[in-house]
């Protein structure tokens, strides 16, 4: 009676084995960029531990082995990615405070002239006209964020910043919008003058006292 329960228990835990090397074998086809039906198969005529030593020392496939240089190359510009973008909003944090839960973007009629150095970098000669520029308000001032169809670029202006914000009356439908700076520099925006009254209501929703000239 024992020997028959030892018997079974011993061959239960021989194909619990078989099953896992199996399974392991599956796995390491996979990995390395070998047919899995067909190394499973294979295995059933010789032994799966066999078959196992075989792919390790055969190793990936070249098509394999380059498909895993590019994920971890992509992983890789991730991560860089996501590190720019947290040293951005770090920087932005210095500048204008910490992001509120409920932000207030507001798009504009504005174009960008002249006075952000990253913006000039970022829209070049030829991107300016299908720019799209967003004001979003923060705790200590707001963030300027020039949009193209590809990506955008923001800017962080502190109100301690602005020393005083002109607006001037254009000629030929172009009016102006200036940000005086403390530091003697101006940062200067373009807009048609039927929509300076929109500009206006975003400058008044953002607390921003301005004069014409």
């Amino acid at each position: 009676m024992v020997a028959g329960v030892l018997y079974i228990i011993f061959w239960l835990g021989i194909i619990a084995v078989y099953i896992a090397l199996m399974v392991l074998l599956y796995r390491a086809a996979d990995k390395t960029g070998r047919s899995t039906g067909g190394w499973t198969f294979f295995a059933l005529f010789t032994t799966p531990l066999f078959c196992l030593i075989l792919i390790y020392l055969l190793g990936e496939t070249d098509e394999k082995r380059r498909e895993r240089i590019k994920e971890e190359e992509e992983l890789r510009m991730r991560i860089k990615e996501k590190s720019a973008e947290k040293e951005k909003d770090s920087a932005l944090t210095k500048i204008v405070g910490k992001k509120p839960v409920f932000t207030n973007k507001l798009k504009t009629k504005l174009n960008y002239e002249s006075g952000i150095h990253s913006f000039d970098t970022y829209l070049g000669d030829n991107l300016s006209a299908r720019a799209v520029i967003y004001f979003t308000e923060y705790p200590n001032g707001f963030v300027i964020t020039v949009e193209t169809p590809q990506s955008s670029c923001e800017y962080g202006l502190s109100y301690n910043a602005i020393q005083k914000i002109q607006i001037f009356n254009g000629v030929m439908d172009i009016s102006k919008l200036i940000f005086e700076m403390v530091n003697d520099k101006k940062i200067v925006f373009t807009v048609r003058t039927k929509y300076i009254s929109e500009v206006l209501d975003i400058l008044d929703k953002l607390n921003l006292k301005y004069t014409f000239r």
